[in-house]
């Protein structure tokens, strides 16, 4: 069964075009030599321009799919396959059996929990208001997910965990 992330780009769209313009309005501020520290306004513009392009590949190109496969009913599979233009990777495969706890988190909730060894984030949208938390335990180290919202991927998820417990 396959979960597709919706995500909504104007959000980050719209911090890309920040940085973008604030780069280049320091480098123009730089070059024109008004101010002193030439060298200050040309590495702020590095890093607003660095910070547009990472928000650019990191949210606007990436999309993730995520699929629940097996071949039986306790033997199943959660796939997360990161997608970019045409090509596809699988990033994460995990047992379904092997996943402690699932829940939703908001934005700004605070979580009193251990901390695990790894943590993956596999959210499409640019500071989400809710995403998907994912605990599971693979080969004796603890693992946590954050996967973007998707009502019907978390519904499955509780369903089948409750079928294996």
């Amino acid at each position: 069964m396959d979960f597709y992330m919706k995500k909504d780009i104007r959000k980050c769209g719209r911090f890309c075009i920040m940085f973008f313009f604030t780069g280049f309005l320091l480098f123009f501020i730089a070059q024109s030599g008004v101010f002193g520290y030439r060298w200050a306004f040309q590495l702020a513009g590095i890093s607003s321009f660095t910070a547009g392009i990472y928000l650019t590949v990191r949210y606007l190109l990436k999309d993730y799919l995520v699929s629940v496969t097996g071949r039986t009913e306790y033997d199943l599979d959660l796939v997360v396959t990161e997608i970019q233009k045409n090509r596809k990777f699988a990033v994460c495969r995990i047992r379904v059996a092997d996943i402690s706890n699932v829940k939703i988190v908001g934005r700004g909730e605070k979580r009193r929990e251990t901390a695990p060894k790894y943590t993956f984030d596999y959210r499409s949208e640019f500071l989400p208001d809710k995403y998907i938390l994912i605990r599971a335990e693979d080969s004796g180290e603890n693992i946590l997910l954050k996967i973007s919202y998707n009502k019907e991927l978390y519904d499955f998820l509780i369903k089948i965990r409750e079928k294996q417990i």
